[in-house]
């Protein structure tokens, strides 16, 4: 039988501004998903785009990542 023993979700995100990227930040902590900011750019048009490895579903995090 298997089981997942950890793992992660790797995604791009971009934002129209810095509000919607910093609710999104919000409401993973009030969630109390662990995630790893691994980069963010903020364009001239006001977008924000992150790259952010995040805890899937329920599973331990793979790299332990920040808590709420």
């Amino acid at each position: 039988m298997k089981k997942v023993v950890s793992a992660a979700i790797y995604q791009i995100i971009q934002f129209d501004n810095e509000e919607e990227f910093q609710n999104y930040i919000s409401k993973l902590q009030q969630n109390h998903q662990k995630y790893i900011l691994v980069q963010k750019m903020k364009h001239p048009d006001d977008k924000v785009e992150i790259k952010i490895m995040k805890q899937y579903n329920n599973n331990k995090f793979i790299e332990g990542g920040m808590e709420a």
